[in-house]
């Protein structure tokens, strides 16, 4: 019987040793992780949240001027009739039942073609995207879609650029034919009041695949060019005689922009709204039209939305703590920018899931953040077009590129969810605005 024993005990001792030293390094890992999360990481998540906590109160203010201010009103008249049903008191974005699934043939073998047409948009049509898509200079566009060049050739833009904010006084050089731009598309957008970057573009394809892509690789207009030829198209308003016609032509772009659902789009909405106050008070000094004659939205207006729009992706965050998120997404009125701000941040935030819900003995996980995320997505779909974050979530698509970290650890538990946090929490925090303060 001793003998037995001993013998079952000779067997279970390397058993019990090998447990022993398995027990061992699981704890010198969980140990060097914590260490390593406190002394690196957990200062930034803080500082995170600190600074989200401290700018709550303004943001929220923002949100309820917003909601009463004059591009609100603006938005509202242009997209009369096409807001979301199940959410008319939203932030007026367009939801995807209404956009017309199918343009006119002609404005779509146009696009196809990636011409820089001379056609008219059709007739009737609401939807700017087929029209607009194919005749702006698109960046990161591997296809052939849309103008082989920019709006604004160039050195004309480089031109432009050196007088800042004193650009209109480019006004000699545009009459001399010195500046070379194509601005006709600014004056064939009145019947228009949505503008899709996602259909009938170099973005139609990638929705298509339904595969993770970097929010900042994809394909998107060029801004700068944009923004160049709105100068010179208010530019030439002081020149051929019907400047309130550059001002309309120009509003009536900015507030397109606005309805793109893209997140630097709309932030050149906001620039090109501030161009055209710079234009309309040149008008005024010139004498070319009466103060009477135009409104521009005030500065404290725009300056208010681009803090507010930028701050929406501030706190689509898997980190926000749950009061502050549900104060935020779970509310009656959707926070303006809701859409172009989740086209930002959202993808790259679900990205990052598999490596943050962890669920071994002490590893660090953010499980309730990214339930959050999830319940805000599918809120989101109510006002949100979102075809490029709706396909990637019906394909499984939500999937990050892995962490800078050797290949040994970066999908180890423990170490995987340090270093995917130690890139994470790396990421801008946008709330600029407010620190400008």
């Amino acid at each position: 019987m001793a003998e037995g024993h001993s013998s079952l005990t000779s067997q279970l001792r390397p058993v019990l040793y090998g447990f022993a030293v398995a027990l061992t390094l699981l704890g010198l890992a969980i140990a060097t992780v914590e260490t390593l999360y406190r002394k690196n990481i957990l200062p930034e998540l803080e500082k995170l949240s600190s600074t989200q906590d401290e700018h709550l109160e303004t943001y929220l203010a923002d949100i309820e001027f917003l909601e009463k201010s004059e591009i609100a009103r603006l938005l509202s008249e242009l997209t009369q009739g096409s807001r979301s049903k199940a959410n008319p008191e939203a932030w007026p974005e367009i939801g995807p039942e209404d956009v017309p699934k199918d343009g006119p043939k002609d404005s779509l073998a146009a696009a196809e073609r990636g011409a820089a047409s001379s056609t008219p948009p059709p007739q009737g049509s609401i939807e700017a995207g087929p029209f607009l898509n194919a005749k702006i200079f698109w960046k990161n566009a591997n296809s052939e879609f849309g103008r082989k060049e920019p709006l604004v050739a160039p050195a004309s833009r480089e031109f432009v650029m050196r007088y800042e904010d004193n650009w209109m006084k480019g006004r000699n050089f545009l009459e001399r034919q010195r500046i070379k731009a194509d601005v006709s598309i600014f004056d064939k957008l009145d019947d228009f009041k949505t503008w899709d970057l996602e259909s009938e573009s170099p973005l139609a394809p990638l929705i298509d695949d339904g595969g993770f892509v970097n929010p900042a690789d994809l394909p998107v207009p060029d801004s700068l060019d944009l923004l160049t030829a709105i100068k010179v198209r208010l530019i030439k308003g002081s020149i051929d005689g019907e400047p309130l016609t550059a001002l309309k032509s120009i509003r009536k772009f900015a507030m397109l922009l606005l309805t793109t659902e893209n997140y630097q789009m709309v932030m050149t909405g906001l620039v090109a709204l501030d161009l055209e106050r710079r234009a309309y008070r040149e008008y005024v000094e010139r004498e070319l039209i009466d103060r009477a004659a135009w409104s521009p939205i005030d500065t404290n207006t725009a300056a208010r939305a681009s803090r507010a729009f930028n701050a929406t992706a501030g706190y689509l965050r898997a980190s926000t703590s749950t009061p502050v998120f549900k104060k935020i997404f779970f509310s009656d009125i959707k926070p303006p920018g809701l859409c172009a701000s989740a086209n930002l941040q959202l993808s790259a935030e679900l990205a990052y899931r598999n490596r943050l819900t962890g669920w071994w003995p002490f590893e660090i996980s953010f499980r309730e953040g990214f339930s959050n995320l999830d319940k805000a997505f599918e809120s989101g779909k109510s006002v949100c077009r979102w075809k490029m974050l709706r396909a990637q979530s019906e394909n499984g698509g939500f999937r990050g590129p892995a962490p800078n970290a050797p290949l040994i650890l970066r999908d180890l538990p423990y170490f995987r969810t340090l270093f995917a946090l130690r890139d994470w929490a790396a990421w801008p925090m946008h709330f600029d605005g407010y620190e400008r303060r």
